[in-house]
């Protein structure tokens, strides 16, 4: 009874609702880059919560639109060493950046984002990795060495930036990249797809503190959905042993 009440939402999967999060908080990140600035110490912030509404909802219908013209935020593994394809993500993740900074100082914004452009990328590459990889591939230790290397980079560019958010998110991450990349289980590749944008996501809302709410309807949102229309608690924080 309740599954027929989520049957009209299939437009989850048509638009890739599941991929929201990335650019979401990319959009967040900005906003917090950018309060930080100003003021190292803040904290809990939710003056700002109707402009960044205001912008979450410009990105969803860019989303949408993106979708219904075929463009999809994710990548295929066959498309990897297509230049045109990262250099097209790189600006779609420079504008869901700008929406978040807004254009004052925009330089400054620009530089703050080439920091944090190497944490989205190496999380961005985990989604390259089958869930049910059980084995070590050269292809997922590649990802995983590859994830780190670009964290670290991430971290030492908020250690320049005076950038508690950037330096501490990105070192926080670093294990689950490592790990994958010397360890079998696939529960290990499970952790590496939800922790690492998770950990980015909490690190922003302790600036950005309206952010959870977003996040948390998001999260909800397609967790009912996925229990009643497949009986898959998804998305979620638990792995499977």
């Amino acid at each position: 009874m309740i599954s027929k009440l989520f049957a009209p939402l299939i437009i989850i999967e048509k638009f890739e609702v599941i991929s929201w999060f990335a650019p979401w908080t990319i959009l967040a990140a900005g906003m917090a880059a950018k309060a930080g600035m100003v003021d190292r110490h803040t904290f809990w912030e939710f003056s700002g919560w109707n402009e960044g509404m205001i912008s979450l909802t410009i990105l969803i219908i860019a989303m949408i639109i993106l979708k219904i013209n075929n463009h999809s935020i994710l990548l295929d593994k066959d498309k990897m060493g297509v230049i045109s394809e990262w250099v097209l993500r790189c600006i779609f993740f420079l504008i869901c950046w700008i929406l978040g900074w807004g254009i004052t100082d925009i330089l400054s914004g620009l530089g703050y984002f080439l920091g944090y452009l190497p944490m989205f990328f190496g999380i961005f590459l985990l989604y390259f990795i089958e869930l049910d990889d059980n084995t070590i591939t050269l292809f997922r230790r590649k990802i995983g060495v590859f994830s780190s290397i670009l964290f670290l980079l991430s971290c030492f560019c908020g250690w320049l930036l005076d950038d508690p958010v950037l330096a501490t998110a990105s070192i926080v991450m670093v294990p689950f990249t490592l790990i994958l990349a010397v360890t079998t289980h696939s529960r290990h590749i499970q952790r590496s797809h939800i922790y690492p944008l998770f950990i980015i996501i909490g690190f922003v809302i302790a600036r950005q503190g309206w952010f959870l709410f977003p996040v948390l309807i998001l999260f909800y949102l397609l967790r009912f959905y996925n229990y009643f229309i497949y009986k898959n608690i998804f998305p979620g924080f638990a792995v499977d042993h």
